[in-house]
């Protein structure tokens, strides 16, 4: 149960962060909240929730990108081309913001990991 939650609340954030930054990169006044642009999110949410799992798939990755193509073209009424630019930059600010968060983690576990080692050798 505790699962799906994580993967709702998971794919929103995705939504609604997918949203306000192409509105940034756009420099457009769209609400979220208006009912057109509801369910072009809810098309961002749909792979997430039924394709997520704890390793990146190729699969999730390009049905995602796919449903931001469409969903942000029909959002701020784009050509396709400003569309999948605008895609491929929060597509690529996504995966630059999870290498940064990754690698602080990774850090932290490896000094961790090094200091029981040490400390198990005394």
């Amino acid at each position: 149960m505790s699962l799906i939650i994580i993967k709702i609340v998971g794919s929103m954030l995705v939504a609604i962060s997918g949203f306000y930054a192409v509105r940034n990169l756009l420099d457009s006044k769209e609400k979220i909240l208006k009912t057109s642009n509801i369910i072009p999110l809810t098309l961002i949410m749909i792979p997430i929730c039924f394709l997520y799992e704890e390793k990146y798939s190729l699969l999730l990755v390009m049905f995602l990108y796919l449903a931001e193509i469409l969903s942000f073209k029909r959002i701020y009424k784009l050509n396709i081309e400003t569309s999948i630019l605008a895609s491929s930059i929060f597509m690529l600010l996504t995966a630059f913001i999870d290498i940064i968060g990754t690698s602080i983690e990774l850090s932290k576990y490896q000094k961790l990991s090094g200091t029981v080692f040490l400390s198990s050798l005394k």
